[in-house]
């Protein structure tokens, strides 16, 4: 997902939406001053050619992404389905309807409550883009490095 869930423009629409009291809120980009500004969102910057209203018609403000959580689970996910579930597994075979009925009894079945929480986005997409990229590449570029110092001392 990219910088989807980092801040657009950096921070000029948060900061935008803040001053205005956060409405929840939904527009088209055409007329729009968003619309108007240098499309920025995904896996890179892109040029300053491409804006918003090029790549979308329109954007729903909900909260603020620090407001944003995260939920696990679905509530009455076994109501009345543990009868069909262990069934429907059985047509799978006896050895998947015994994990089936494992995992049941592993999570004392839980399966039907739901966890919240706030998940820190901006700080995970940062990591990542940040971290674990410029990791990924120095691992790269040094395994290259072996590669072509193994060659040349080949030859």
């Amino acid at each position: 997902y990219g910088n989807i869930f980092g801040q657009i423009r950096y921070g000029k629409w948060d900061k935008a939406f803040e001053i205005a009291g956060n409405p929840e809120a939904g527009f088209g980009f055409e007329g729009s001053p968003f619309g108007e500004d240098t499309f920025d969102c995904f896996l890179w910057n892109s040029s300053p050619s491409i804006i918003y209203k090029d790549v979308f018609t329109g954007f729903i403000f909900y909260k603020p992404i620090t407001q944003h959580i995260q939920k696990v689970g679905f509530p009455f996910f076994l109501t009345n389905f543990k009868d069909s579930l262990l069934r429907r597994s059985s047509c799978l075979g006896e050895n998947y309807k015994i994990v089936v009925e494992e995992e049941l009894i592993r999570t004392n079945n839980k399966l039907n409550q739901t966890v919240s929480q706030v998940l820190p986005y901006e700080v995970i997409y940062n990591f990542v883009m940040n971290i674990g990229i410029s990791v990924v590449l120095i691992i790269l570029w040094l395994m290259t490095g072996i590669v072509l110092l193994f060659n040349l001392l080949k030859s």
